[in-house]
């Protein structure tokens, strides 16, 4: 108890210091030095979090697997025989960099990261941008990875085994960001990934890095932001020799209609939840008026609003009645749906990450057991990438039984195999 309290303590201090201080570190020795923010970008602050050895992603394969897949659709067992089996010693790394936000007028703000770097690494070693999944607690996020099973499978498959892992943990994610969530909130996501990733640059040059090539890979929201990633990148010219999504729908406007309107018995039954943080995060950044309270009905308002803020967990959600998609949004929600009518909608459904023809190849995984992003909506981007004319892009099923979580450690044992030999 002692240390669990020692260490929200610390973790309170470093938000404080990073957040409102005038002096920033960089480095985690002694070297010192105050620096105000400049630029979208700067590497502002790093600390070392912890190292993992061998036997510390033993208990991620074995442990942190298991409690993965607790109510799953497959087991645990399914797939631990096909992760890697040998593993290198890793130093994990907490960043803090500046992004800007541009739905707020390009306003600056300081945002944190994970970079994970393999002992060993040299000048050419692959790099893996890892974008995660949906969370709903404030900590989880990567630059807090203990908490966090999804980066922690992430480091075992990749950083283990020779690649730079560096991961975002988004605005308003994570016990250090005091921002509101972003949650699909494209112009922030968008800017904080591609800082996030010149701000990593900057890391490996201190500590005399050149990383090799650029990889991308995430998750369910992950897969969508890596995606947004991925436009970004290039546009910006910057190289990417592959890119994975796991379930990753290229137009979560499309994602929400289909919860709306053509359910299945299996979906997941935090889909109300997820929909009304990202009404919250939709109207705060794009100051929208009087979305949510139009939208969501009276009696549900409060808990949807509490939980968006993180101070509700989904059990407070569930225990008030806010799970059901009927019981929790009023009737002028479906009705502005079905014809865009409402300015939210207008906004929305801009947030598409998929109208471009990519140079990088693609893979997209997905299955129709998939209880968050249908079968369609989880390869809709290499369908039409494919249909304007791109070569190099493909589909793979995760297999019948592979629910939400098997399609992403599924994603991992076999992006794995094939970034390897893009190398």
């Amino acid at each position: 108890m002692i240390n669990v309290l020692l260490s929200c303590l610390n973790t309170r201090i470093r938000s404080f210091c990073l957040v409102a201080g005038t002096l920033f570190l960089f480095g985690c020795g002694s070297e010192s030095n105050p620096i105000a923010p400049a630029d979208p970008g700067l590497l502002i602050s790093h600390e070392l979090i912890t190292t993992y050895e061998s036997q510390d992603f033993e208990r991620v394969k074995s442990i942190v697997l298991d409690s993965f897949f607790i109510g799953a659709q497959m087991n645990a067992s399914d797939f631990r025989g096909k992760l890697v089996s040998t593993f290198g010693k890793v130093s994990m790394y907490r960043v803090a960099y500046e992004t800007m936000i541009p739905e707020l007028g390009n306003q600056k703000v300081i945002a944190y990261g994970l970079v994970a770097i393999p002992e060993g690494a040299t000048n050419g070693t692959p790099i893996l941008s890892y974008q995660h999944g949906t969370t709903f607690t404030k900590e989880e996020a990567p630059s807090n990875f203990q908490r966090h099973m999804e980066t922690k499978l992430a480091l075992l498959q990749f950083a283990s085994q020779g690649y730079i892992v560096v991961a975002a943990d988004y605005i308003g994610n994570g016990p250090l960001s005091p921002q509101p969530n972003t949650f699909f909130v494209k112009g922030a996501l968008e800017q904080a990934m591609f800082d996030m990733h010149t701000a990593s640059l900057a890391f490996l040059k201190k500590m005399s890095i050149t990383p090799g090539k650029l990889f991308l890979l995430g998750w369910s929201q992950g897969g969508y932001n890596t995606l947004l990633h991925f436009r970004k990148l290039e546009r910006s010219n910057v190289p990417v020799a592959g890119v994975a999504t796991a379930s990753g729908p290229g137009d979560p406007v499309r994602g929400v209609m289909r919860s709306l309107f053509a359910r299945r018995d299996f979906d997941a039954t935090y889909l109300a939840a997820a929909t009304t943080n990202m009404m919250f995060a939709i109207e705060h950044y794009n100051k929208l008026a009087n979305c949510s309270s139009l939208f969501i009905k009276p009696g549900k308002y409060q808990i949807a609003k509490n939980f968006y803020d993180f101070k509700a967990s989904l059990e407070d959600y569930f225990r008030d009645g806010g799970y059901s998609i009927d019981s929790g949004f009023t009737p002028e929600f479906f009705s502005t749906a079905k014809t865009a009518s409402h300015p939210f909608w207008q906004v929305f459904s801009q947030a598409e990450c998929y109208r471009w023809l990519s140079k990088a190849p693609l893979r997209q995984y997905y299955s129709s057991r998939d209880d968050v992003v249908p079968a369609d909506l989880g390869k809709h981007v290499v369908d039409y990438q494919t249909s304007i004319g791109k070569t190099n892009a493909t589909s793979h099923d995760a297999g019948p039984n592979a629910d939400h979580r098997c399609v992403y450690v599924h994603t991992l044992i076999d992006a794995k195999a094939w970034f390897d030999s893009l190398k």
